[in-house]
């Protein structure tokens, strides 16, 4: 299993339209990817509301991990994704 951790870039954190946009990300890679805040369960990543739900704000940092046999691209494409600010 690959695991990285990423710091939410966008100003208004994992919510609305960042969630969105991430979840159709995570959805396009066709794996399995479940996100995080240290400390809590973690949640399936292509799933907008379950981000929505997750709570995480600008600046803070979570964890994502995949089991796949190419997880480290993967996350390390939806880490960037993560840490860049829209816009």
């Amino acid at each position: 299993m690959s695991s990285v951790e990423a710091v939410v870039a966008a100003s208004e954190g994992l919510h609305a339209r960042p969630a969105a946009l991430f979840a159709q990300a995570v959805s396009a890679t066709g794996e399995t990817v479940m996100i995080s805040k240290p400390g809590a369960e973690a949640v399936d990543a292509s799933s907008v509301l379950a981000l929505m739900t997750l709570g995480a704000k600008q600046g803070e940092t979570v964890v994502l991990t995949c089991e796949a046999q190419d997880g480290e691209k993967i996350l390390a494409s939806l880490k960037e994704m993560l840490q860049t600010p829209e816009g």
